[in-house]
């Protein structure tokens, strides 16, 4: 259904301003990365035409090597497109949990946990 238009009585509802988080990986068909040095891509999004949807403005980032037990915060670099690129250095084996957060300036903000969100070979 297109939320920026008539709802079904005729009045208008809009899109909400919620943010959604984008990571990119590179990953085997399986979801494996090659362990050692990772570089990780990160975007923050609304939906377009959401009401109440201000500018991205920040974000951060922290790995976890052990599901979250403990975390370790990732520097980021902003690209012009707005993305956030991070590189890390990871285990050989095991896993990869990852916590981000994005916001705007409206005051809109997401935080989101991963737990095993990648395999490392």
């Amino acid at each position: 259904a297109d939320l920026g238009a008539a709802g079904p009585d005729g009045d208008r509802i809009d899109r909400m301003a919620l943010l959604q988080l984008d990571y990119g990986v590179a990953t085997d068909l399986a979801g494996d990365a090659r362990g050692g040095r990772q570089t990780l891509r990160l975007t923050g999004s609304h939906l377009p035409d959401a009401a109440g949807a201000g500018r991205i403005k920040g974000a951060t980032l922290a790995v976890s090597y052990d599901d979250g037990r403990s975390w370790h915060p990732v520097a980021l670099d902003k690209a012009a497109d707005g993305s956030w690129t991070a590189r890390y250095d990871a285990p050989h084996r095991g896993f990869v949990s990852l916590k981000a957060q994005v916001w705007d300036d409206a005051g809109n903000r997401i935080s989101q946990e991963v737990t095993r969100a990648y395999g490392l070979t």
